[in-house]
């Protein structure tokens, strides 16, 4: 009969069974009893569902051409196959049913047949009100609700993808099941003997419900998430206040908070009142379970999975709403958008919403696709802004978002002295109190003084919370916590930046938000009972949770996220991310989704604490160090003719460049100031590391020599060694796409180190350096004294980056037609005739003489070649490999210069309408020949009156870099430049130890590091400091 109903379900076929076949089928399931489902056996069970929508349609009372015996017998089979369902569904059904059971879910319409006897029971329970239902009504409503619940999990967990799970949402939402069974659940619950059941019941519902609505995470197409329209379109408002009601309920069991006003349970309406300042303890409308699935009693330990899958749910509704918002075509010339009113005055939360989308243009969704599905979408949520839909409320949503991360970091307490869990940073692996966790959660952080008509002004006891949460469902519940409050932060910020407006959150409540993420963000959990951060350690929160907690948004003012962030320790975790043994892959996905934006941090790096920003750069200097070698040992292994993936990370670029580029915190231009300056007239010391800051800006000098003293020389290093490796890898292969990225992806790095050079000459070299002593090269201008820490700058620059070849490797690659930018490489070489003449001129002559040497060496290798004949084999000398003959590269040449500068057809750095180029050659050429002070005569080559692109600022600056030694006592590090250790999850954790040698100068964070260092050269150093010492 099954399998007639399943064939008559696909066809449309017309039923003909007699009430006796009916009665047949009844007396063959009582006689299997509990045992049906399991004899009957998994392949044969959508039939069984096929003939349980039979019934069930057929049973009604208003089936036509139906008589009352063959009624009745439908009605008895139906109730028969439920409680066989039910019955046999844990020891004959998989947690994976087969996939025809979908079909006949959909061919049968159960749904819409159970959904008309669900929706009576609840109205005849409801039509009582205060009055008691009778043991037998109450009995058949509890056995109704548990039947539908179990058929709407096998609903649920049949889907097989995402377009069965498309066809089992238009089936939920037509058959009207997801109001109906939430409405009898709230009746049911409030009925004395009920509570249990109901709580239960919706445990295991909403779990089901939760890997369904999986399939379409996100949304669907055209971006519309259906799960989140559906419940703000005020179809199913039983449903919306049973998921809304439930978290209100849980937290105000744990934290004595309010309740929001949501209105008693069983009132039938989903419709709940806005938030409330009140604090009366109300009944849950579904009663609370705990960890052992019993009601809740006082100071046990609550459940916790209904609450996440409505914080998911309202999550994504409030995820909606901003998407929402941020398509919609606000008309700026309607009240009250040009109301004299000030903005800032303005309330934050939904009357500020109302405001927004009671003054709309004219719904015109038009030809695009896009704008036709979203228009619907509009009007759900004008809709349910106009009746105050609880789910729309942006207020209550974040509140409640920061009540319960508050419970989960207060229980975790309880959890303290657990080896298992330890706190990222400088002190990396020692167990934590977690009291900084729950000093993150401060409430006077996102709450307001006094009562307000927001609902702030409440008082929450959030320490009670104990331990009524077990340590794992702290970080589960934290993490679903705060995103439902991130995303009811961006609701009214993405609809006001549609507006252009200044007006934003309040800065308190992003700030708030970031320092509770960070908090959890930096806790890590270990499977073994020895705290470490190796393989074994994972994030507290999990990858994705994470991930998903240190996302960045994109924004039309970056400064709105990247601030906060950044100024809680946003850079910690990601620090301890990208050290981390198993993070790879997660890194590299969450920089190709532009989940960080750090391109997007500019300036308001400037907000995060200069160690932190220490800490990273050395951090991302040893990975780009470690990439290098990796590549090196790829293609020392490869044999010939083999393919090799030859790439750098991208997201390690974009982070390189987030922290050097001009584009990023560093302005180049506030690193020196002139003597007319006011603000060069006595230039204010750089902070002590570790020193308050009087604000941001007077972070820069220090961050910068941070940055250029933690992370150049790893560029720089990587760049000298990679640079000819890609330039002889492009001669052997040059149609490889990987050749050409590496290529690339070194010249950007290159092409980032160029652009400090102004920068750090400016610290290292008066104006005229190098000049005979009592001549100036220029005559204009007496040369200016040194910054105080010139000679430690100098040595920096000149030993650890070698700008010479720096610039000699840019001009080579700009002859070869790679480009790269005018202002930037015109830039560095006036840097290097006005501060740093003499040892140009001395690079020039060495690139001079390399190149004489090398031609007489091509005449002698051209002779030896004519005289073994054009068949010997001793010019075929040349290695296949990294380490063979490449394109030799180093200093410039006046070649070269002349070749870039006046031959080359460059466009103007800064449109003068002046050719710079040759200007620039020409005093090149004149420092490099000794020109002395005659040289600078009017209209000379040296007359800084000639000179374009306002190069004559280099002359009288002076640099507000602190020196070096500022830089390292943010973080002493390892004196082996090659080191690559990347243990801990800081680079503050690593601990050193002097050197074994007795020099005093220099630490090692290992032993292979010293041996590596020895090797290098620091033995002879080492040794000749002893001496000096002993003498």
């Amino acid at each position: 009969m099954g399998a007639q109903a399943l064939r008559m379900a696909v066809s449309n076929e017309a039923c003909a069974w007699k009430a006796r076949q009916i009665e047949a089928a009844s007396e063959a399931l009582n006689e299997l009893g509990t045992k049906a489902l399991q004899q009957i056996g998994e392949p044969d069970l959508a039939g069984l569902v096929a003939l349980l929508g039979l019934a069930l349609r057929r049973a009604a009372p208003n089936t036509a051409d139906m008589g009352d015996a063959e009624r009745e017998a439908y009605f008895h089979l139906q109730r028969l196959l439920m409680s066989a369902l039910v019955d046999g569904n844990k020891e004959a059904l998989s947690s994976d049913p087969p996939a025809n059971i979908c079909a006949a879910l959909l061919k049968s319409h159960a749904l819409r047949s159970l959904s008309a006897l669900v929706a009576s029971s609840a109205g005849g329970l409801l039509s009582l009100g205060p009055q008691r239902p009778s043991r037998r009504t109450l009995q058949t409503s509890l056995l109704l609700l548990v039947e539908a619940s179990c058929l709407l999990c096998q609903f649920c967990n049949s889907s097989r993808g995402k377009s069965q799970a498309v066809a089992l949402r238009v089936e939920l939402e037509a058959s009207g099941l997801l109001e109906a069974w939430p409405r009898l659940a709230l009746a049911v619950a409030a009925c004395d003997g009920g509570e249990e059941t109901a709580a239960k019941e919706v445990m295991d519902l909403t779990t089901a419900w939760s890997t369904l609505m999986a399939f379409q995470n996100e949304g669907a197409e055209n971006g519309v998430d259906p799960w989140a329209s559906y419940l703000l379109s005020g179809a199913c408002p039983s449903l919306a206040f049973l998921l809304t009601s439930h978290v209100v309920s849980f937290a105000a069991e744990l934290d004595g908070g309010p309740t929001y006003g949501l209105p008693a349970a069983g009132s039938g309406s989903g419709a709940g009142a806005g938030p409330s300042s009140g604090s009366v303890r109300a009944r849950p409308p579904v009663p609370l379970l705990d960890s052992s699935g019993a009601l809740l009693r006082r100071n046990g330990v609550a459940n916790t999975l209904t609450v996440l899958v409505a914080l998911k749910m309202w999550t994504r509704v409030q995820r909606l709403l901003g998407l929402a918002c941020k398509r919609l075509p606000f008309d700026p010339t309607y009240l009250p958008f040009n109301s004299a009113k000030p903005f800032q005055s303005w309330p934050w939360g939904p009357r500020l919403l109302q405001h927004l989308w009671a003054h709309l243009t004219p719904a015109n969704p038009g030809p695009d696709p896009i704008d036709r599905a979203w228009a619907p979408v509009h009007a759900c949520v004008r809709a349910a802004m106009q009746r105050r839909d609880p789910l729309a409320n942006p207020v209550a949503a974040f509140q409640l978002g920061m009540r319960l991360a508050t419970l989960a970091a207060h229980a975790m307490l309880s959890h303290s002295n657990s080896p298992l869990y330890s706190r990222a940073g400088a002190g990396g692996g020692k167990p934590t109190d977690f009291s900084a966790l729950v000093a993150a959660h401060d409430p006077a952080g996102w709450l307001n003084a006094g009562a307000g008509t927001e609902g702030d002004g409440m008082t929450l006891q959030a320490a009670a919370a104990g331990r009524r949460l077990s340590a794992k469902q702290c970080p589960v519940l934290a993490y679903g916590a705060l995103r439902l409050a991130r995303e009811a932060l961006e609701v009214p910020r993405v609809a006001l930046e549609g507006l252009n407006l200044r007006l934003t959150v309040p800065a308190r409540r992003p700030l708030a938000w970031w320092r509770a993420a960070v908090a959890w963000a930096e806790l890590w959990q270990h499977s073994s009972a020895l705290p470490g951060f190796g393989a074994d350690s994972s994030p507290m929160v999990g990858w994705s949770g994470l991930l998903g907690l240190i996302e960045m948004r994109s924004t039309d003012r970056a400064a709105l996220e990247a601030e906060p962030a950044l100024s809680c320790g946003y850079l910690s975790v990601l620090e301890s991310l990208l050290r981390h043994p198993k993070a790879e892959l997660h890194v590299a996905e969450f920089f190709e989704e532009e989940q960080a934006w750090c391109d997007a941090w500019g300036p308001s790096l400037l907000c995060a604490e200069p160690r932190e920003i220490a800490y990273l750069a050395a951090t991302l200097g040893k990975l780009l160090r470690r990439s290098a070698d990796q590549l090196d040992a790829q293609l020392a292994a490869a044999g010939p003719g083999e393919e090799v993936a030859v790439a750098i990370p991208e997201w390690q670029l974009a982070l390189t460049g987030a922290l050097l580029t001009d584009s990023g915190a560093i302005d180049f231009g506030e690193l020196a100031v002139e003597p007319d300056d006011p603000a060069g007239e006595a230039p204010a010391p750089a902070a002590a590391p570790g020193a308050p800051a009087s604000g941001p800006g007077s972070r820069l000098p220090l961050v910068a020599s941070a940055l250029a003293v933690h992370l150049l020389p790893s560029v720089a290093a990587i760049v000298k060694y990679l640079l000819p490796v890609a330039l002889f890898l492009r001669r052997d292969a040059p149609a490889e796409p990987d050749v050409e990225q590496l290529h690339g992806d070194v010249l950007r790095l290159l092409w980032m180190l160029l652009a400090w050079l102004p920068a750090l000459l400016i610290a290292a070299e008066p104006s005229g350096a190098g000049a005979a002593p009592g001549r100036p090269v220029f005559a204009a201008s007496e040369p200016v004294p040194a910054s105080p820490h010139a000679q430690a700058w100098s040595e920096f620059l000149w030993r650890e980056l070698d700008p010479a070849w720096m610039v000699g490797a840019a001009l080579a690659a700009v002859q070869g037609g790679e480009g790269g930018s005018p202002y930037v490489m015109c830039a560095a070489l006036w840097a290097l005739v006005v501060r740093a003449p003499k040892r140009l001129a001395a690079a020039v002559a060495a690139a001079e003489a390399a190149e004489a040497a090398m031609a007489e060496a091509n005449q002698e290798a051209a002779g030896e070649s004519a005289a073994v004949g054009p068949s010997g084999r001793e010019g075929d000398s040349l290695e296949r490999g990294p380490r063979g003959k490449a394109p030799p590269l180093g200093p410039p040449s006046l070649d070269m210069l002349r070749a870039v500068l006046v031959e080359a057809t460059w466009p103007d750095p800064i449109g003068e309408g002046r050719k710079v180029g040759p200007c620039l050659f020409a005093a090149i050429r004149a420092v490099c020949s000794g020109a002395g002070a005659g040289a600078a005569a009017p209209g000379s080559a040296l007359d800084p009156s000639t000179w374009g692109m306002g190069a004559t600022h280099l002359l009288e600056t002076t640099s507000l870099l602190p020196p070096p030694d500022a830089a390292r006592a943010l973080l002493p590090r390892c004196s082996n430049p090659a080191c690559v250790r990347l243990d801990g999850p800081s680079e503050a954790g690593l601990r050193l130890e002097a050197c074994a040698g007795g020099c005093g100068r220099a630490s090692y964070c290992c032993r292979a590091c010293q041996e590596a260092h020895a090797a290098a050269g620091h033995s002879g150093e080492c040794r000749a400091a002893v001496e000096a010492r002993a003498a």
